[in-house]
This record gives C-alpha cells, sequence and structure tokens, in this order.
C-alpha cells in the first residue's frame, strides 16, 4: 500500500502541462520569458532551430536589463506540429506566431521596440513588421526566398530600422542584405566567414546591444 503514493506522484509529474502560447490558428508554442525592464524584443530562431539557440545571447540582453521572449515556432522544439510536413503556406503562417509572441509581450507589461529573427526566422520576421509596423528589426542572414517566404520584392516597403547582420563569405544573405540597404537604407553589418543565422552570435552581440540600446 505505501507504493501507492509514490505512484500517484510519478503519474502527476507526468502529467505536468507545459505552459504554451495559443496562435490565432490554433498553434501552441513553447517559449522562454526573461523578465526585465519595460522595454523587450522578441526572438525568432531559423529552420530546424529552437528557442535555446539564443543563449550565446541572452547573458547580454540581460545585462542591459532588456525582457525577451525566445518561441518555439510552429513545428520545431516543444510547439505543436512538425515543420518537416509543412508546405508554403504554413511556414508564412509563422507570422502568427510573432503575433501571439508580441501580445504575451504585452499583458507582461512591457513594450517590443524590436524583434530579431534568424535566416528564414529573419523573413518571418521582416514579413511580420511590414503587417504590424514594427519599430525595429535585427535580422540575422535573411535570404530573398526562406521555403517560400519571399521577401525580395518587398525592399524598401519596411520603413522601421532594418538592421542586418550576415556573414562575409555567406554569398546568398549578402546579396540579399546588399539590396535592402540600396533599397531602404538598413544598416549593415559583417561578421567574418561563413556564418549564418544564430551562428553569427556571440560575436554579434555587440552590435546587436547597440543596436537595442541606442
Amino acid at each position: 500500500m505505501r507504493l501507492v503514493p509514490l505512484l500517484l506522484i510519478v503519474l502527476l509529474m507526468g502529467c505536468t502541462s507545459k505552459e504554451v502560447l495559443k496562435t490565432r490558428d490554433g498553434q501552441e508554442l513553447t517559449y522562454k520569458y526573461f523578465e526585465g525592464g519595460w522595454s523587450g524584443v522578441i526572438l525568432i530562431h531559423q529552420l530546424g532551430g529552437q528557442k535555446e539557440d539564443w543563449e550565446p545571447l541572452e547573458k547580454s540582453l540581460e545585462r542591459e536589463g532588456i525582457s525577451y521572449l525566445a518561441i518555439d515556432l510552429r513545428g520545431h522544439g516543444d510547439s505543436s506540429d512538425d515543420w518537416m510536413s509543412f508546405k508554403d503556406e504554413d511556414f508564412a503562417d509563422m507570422i502568427y506566431d510573432v503575433e501571439a509572441a508580441e501580445k504575451f509581450m504585452r499583458q507582461q507589461g512591457v513594450n517590443v521596440h524590436t524583434i530579431i529573427g534568424a535566416s528564414v526566422g529573419a523573413n518571418v520576421v521582416y514579413k511580420y513588421a511590414l503587417w504590424k509596423d514594427v519599430e525595429s528589426i535585427i535580422l540575422l542572414s535573411p535570404g530573398f526566398v526562406y521555403k517560400g517566404i519571399d521577401i525580395s520584392h518587398d525592399a524598401g516597403n519596411y520603413t522601421g530600422n532594418n538592421h542586418i547582420i550576415v556573414g562575409t563569405a555567406d554569398t546568398y544573405s549578402k546579396t540579399t542584405a546588399d539590396v535592402f540597404v540600396r533599397d531602404e537604407g538598413a544598416t549593415l553589418v559583417t561578421i567574418p566567414g561563413l556564418r549564418h543565422g544564430v551562428e553569427l552570435l556571440p560575436a554579434a552581440n555587440t552590435k546587436i546591444i547597440e543596436f537595442l540600446t541606442t
């Protein structure tokens, strides 16, 4: 009989629910949230990534007292669905993931001035910024087209502060960045080598914090 309470504890632990954000189209997204000051950022990872990919940047944000929310995009990490079976329209719907993240931050009393995205996440962030008129974005290794998310015809349409960071040997992202710098005056930072997306961290941390605090 003494085993019964222990068994109940084990079962209850196994049934513990995780905290999730819910999107307008029913996706459940897991997240990591740091409560700093009233100003915050949202972090959007790249294809096949997860919220933990931003750990190289987290300490820098925390030292500045910047609140941040890193999410697992739909089909990634512990969020619902599986990106391996996605069609282009499923990737396009990731803008709803960013929308849910911004809604969560508002509920915490945090003003999101900047959203940061990596690779396909950078394209998602750019599309979202056009849709919701975001004040500032930081794009790590954007590309003209990733998984059907086409920003090649959008250059010049964003009127906020666009900061782009790419690796010098990442030809596709560098070419993309050059067009956006030309057409909408984006700020460009290059990091030596063939680094892509979150691989630009922590080398890009200083510039990211500079963008966020000036």
